[in-house]
């Protein structure tokens, strides 16, 4: 039983808490968290378990690397796009989404009509059901005022074009990635 409790604990727990009852030194309590940040899991939001098993995994076998940078992330999806005939574009900002006169029940949305142009977005609830699918039924859109964001994290990639002056000492720019923290 005290292994069930323990489980329900650290689920409850979020990775702040996390780091400070299972790591003994500030750096322990840091990266404890920052992991966390990886998934998207503020320090203090519930969770912390999910982000463990990547902590450890990580401090065993090294972290995953994108060869050739992290450019390589958007290039990946968009090649079999570019491969079948299709195109690719990026910075555009839409207006609105054809839906046609496609039924479907509405807690599904709507779908494109036949022949009309596809795309894929990253685009929160308010401005999807708000602006871009102006035609869909009141009930999704009036939910989508309601949508509350979790937190966000931002993780900038940088090539530089050599390694930084740490104060924590040169073999931290051995590191392809640095957590800096309190």
């Amino acid at each position: 039983m005290s292994g069930a409790l323990d489980l329900a604990r650290t689920l409850l727990t979020g990775t702040r808490e996390l780091g400070e009852t299972r790591f003994e030194t500030r750096e322990g309590h840091a990266m404890a968290a920052c992991w966390g940040v990886h998934l998207d899991f503020a320090p203090d939001v519930s969770g912390g378990m999910f982000p463990l098993p990547e902590l450890v995994a990580d401090m065993d076998n090294g972290m995953s690397v994108v060869e050739g940078g992290a450019q390589r992330l958007p290039d990946a999806p968009a090649a079999p796009v570019l491969e079948y005939g299709g195109e690719v574009h990026t910075g555009l900002e839409v207006d609105g989404i054809p839906c046609g006169n496609v039924r479907a029940p509405p807690e599904r949305g709507r779908h494109p009509a036949a022949g009309a142009p596809r795309g894929l977005g990253d685009v929160g609830p308010r401005a999807l059901y708000g602006k871009l699918l102006a035609d869909v039924p009141e009930d999704p859109r009036r939910k989508a005022e309601y949508f509350r964001c979790g937190p966000a994290t931002l993780m900038p990639h940088l090539a530089l074009g050599g390694p930084l002056a740490w104060a924590a000492g040169e073999d931290v720019a051995e590191f392809g990635q640095v957590h800096a923290g309190p």
